[in-house]
């Protein structure tokens, strides 16, 4: 196939033609959705749902416990299924760990540290504690959480399954016992994830899994052969690559403003389909490294936006018909006016 053929596919698996009933769902579907922003991993999940989840609604799956945030890969904060969580951090916590392990040797913080503030994560009651609550437990417990101390232990206990990140209240983080981890089988682990990231992301290919998942790529290509015949394998303009067996495109004619750090850019170490002839610099407008929110034509990069502007401000990278330019001003001005609900 071509990758117009692959972009309608992966907008298919992602939900983004129609979406899935409610934003725990849109989640679970796509397996984990970066979240280390405040409103952009809620727009990107309310865009998964149909009809679309209002804010309120999207924060109720986090209030419910349902959809927690914690590291499950690449040193970023994920929102992910609550069920979820124990296995796939028993798959890739000790990888974060051991990356993140210099940056809590430079900050000072001490394998004892962890074990203190593990045992005052452990002891924490169903109702949890607003993240300067829990900090300043830690403090009492010995642990020095200054500068970023306290979130070098935080993110270190959620890779564990100690510790998790619940509701936002009030400008701060609500923080959760973990529920531990689940260990499975290598390949039976690895296949899991194979069949869930291929799922909501497909058609995929194994350095897309390696990136995503930041496993190493010889992990990935046994991952996908531990899928068996859950998964199909499809050519991708000559890239072998992976889907669910029977996987249907979504319509063309889709115009989405989607948010920072969405899946669709995300998603992928192969990026030729969404980003086309654009660079991904065309979406990092400084050296901060955040991604512009931007607009899809048919899963294809086409413009950026900005919700700061009023109205919502859309840059067109390429020349857009005029109607094609309205319909992204439309799309933007939409989205940001979720975002501000």
């Amino acid at each position: 196939m071509d990758l117009a053929a692959a972009r309608l596919l992966r907008l298919r698996a992602q939900g983004l033609d129609g979406g899935t009933a409610d934003p725990a769902s849109a989640v679970r579907r796509l397996l984990a959705v970066q979240a280390q922003d405040v409103g952009s991993p809620l727009l990107a999940i309310a865009q998964r749902t149909h009809p679309r989840a209002s804010r309120a609604e999207v924060e109720a799956a986090f209030a419910s416990g349902r959809v927690v945030r914690t590291w499950t890969m690449r040193g970023t904060l994920h929102a992910i299924a609550v069920e979820d969580a124990p296995w796939l951090l028993a798959l890739t916590g000790e990888r974060t760990l051991a990356s993140t392990a210099t940056m809590r040797r430079r900050e000072g913080v001490t394998d004892d540290d962890l074990r203190r503030a593990r045992t005052v994560a452990e002891s924490l009651d169903d109702a949890g504690l607003r993240r300067p609550e829990l900090l300043e437990a830690f403090r009492a417990a010995g642990v020095d959480p200054g500068g970023s101390r306290g979130y070098h232990v935080i993110l270190a206990l959620a890779a564990q399954g100690v510790l998790q990140v619940g509701a936002r209240e009030d400008g701060q983080y609500r923080m959760h016992r973990g529920r531990g981890l689940e260990p499975l089988e290598r390949d039976a682990a690895l296949a899991r994830l194979a069949i869930r990231y291929a799922t909501g992301h497909g058609p995929v290919t194994d350095r897309d899994l390696a990136w995503w998942a930041a496993i190493p790529v010889t992990w990935a290509r046994r991952a996908f052969a531990a899928a068996g015949d859950a998964l199909e394998a499809v050519d991708v303009a000559g890239t072998p690559a992976w889907q669910v067996k029977g996987a249907e495109p979504a319509a063309p004619g889709s115009v989405l403003a989607l948010p920072s750090f969405d899946e669709l850019v995300i998603g992928y170490a192969e990026r030729d389909a969404v980003l086309g002839a654009h660079p991904l610099a065309a979406l990092v407008p400084d050296r901060n490294g955040r991604l512009r929110p931007f607009v899809a034509v048919d899963g294809r990069l086409v413009a950026a936006w900005d919700a700061r502007a009023e109205p919502p401000r859309v840059w067109p990278l390429e020349v857009l018909p005029a109607p094609l330019l309205e319909r992204a001003e439309v799309a933007a001005a939409d989205a940001s006016a979720w975002l501000a609900r």
